[in-house]
């Protein structure tokens, strides 16, 4: 962000907007909120961010009988296992064999979030990943003009995960 701002903002007369979607909207929303009043982007738009992402566990689970559970988790292997190579050395750090994990459990968004997400970030587990990473924390902090748009009717971020209380 630093970057591109120093070389396409500063000294012009520019703004700077960002759009987030999904997962990619909840990192904007905690940035922004991170940021408060030093944020470098004037204004965004924050779409179907699960500002409560510790509420999705049950709509993904339930949600078409688990698909996309299923298929999420099922992508996330894929791409995890594309890139082995590179990440098989900090995965060991932690204990972790990505071959054996993905081969031991069955897909799933939530399980990976637990087995993957949650220690190579440093979270205890799926749960305190959830809480821990959800913009809901930090929405009160966010200084600049932001749009959240979320769909009641999602079937994975649904009604239960925005957080109306914030707004």
């Amino acid at each position: 962000m630093k970057y591109l701002h120093s070389r396409y903002v500063e000294g012009r007369e520019r703004k700077t907007f960002a759009i987030g979607c999904s997962m990619g909207a909840n990192i904007l929303a905690n940035l922004l909120g991170f940021e408060g009043e030093n944020c470098l982007i004037d204004a965004a738009c924050v779409v179907q961010a699960p500002m409560k992402k510790w509420m999705l566990k049950d709509p993904i689970t339930n949600s078409m009988f688990g698909f996309y559970n299923y298929a999420m988790g099922r992508n996330l292997n894929k791409i995890l296992l594309r890139h082995e190579p590179v990440l098989k050395d900090h995965f060991k750090t932690i204990n972790i064999d990505i071959k054996e994990t993905i081969l031991r459990n069955r897909p799933s968004i939530i399980t990976f979030d637990d087995v993957f997400t949650a220690p190579a970030f440093g979270y205890k587990g799926v749960d305190d990943y959830y809480d821990k990473a959800s913009c809901y924390h930090r929405m009160p902090n966010i200084k600049r003009p932001t749009l959240f748009l979320n769909a009641k009717d999602d079937p994975v971020c649904s009604e239960v995960c925005i957080a109306y209380d914030r707004f």
